[in-house]
């Protein structure tokens, strides 16, 4: 049995998709109208807000999956010290 920790590669993809939709959020571009036609800025600065949004709500939902993921490791480590007296228990 192995016991997570907060290097546990779960714990680790959580937190690395929670930095990767922060990042990719920073990066958005902002709309400048000059040379477009009347409408298209409005339209792509909608889809940007609404891809803004996206990458917000995944990066939140990546930090709650972390949070859980590390809570379950201290869950297991808890439970495996239960048993340290238990004769022919194996991690």
């Amino acid at each position: 049995m192995s016991i997570a920790t907060s290097g546990d590669p779960v714990i680790q993809m959580h937190r690395g998709v929670a930095g990767g939709a922060r990042g990719a959020t920073a990066g958005l571009p902002t709309v400048s109208s000059a040379g477009m036609r009347p409408g298209h800025a409005a339209i792509l600065e909608a889809e940007l807000g609404e891809t803004r949004q996206t990458l917000t709500e995944l990066a939140r939902v990546a930090d709650i999956g972390a949070g859980g993921a590390e809570a379950l490791s201290e869950q297991d480590s808890d439970n495996a010290g239960r048993y340290d007296g238990v004769k022919d228990v194996k991690r």
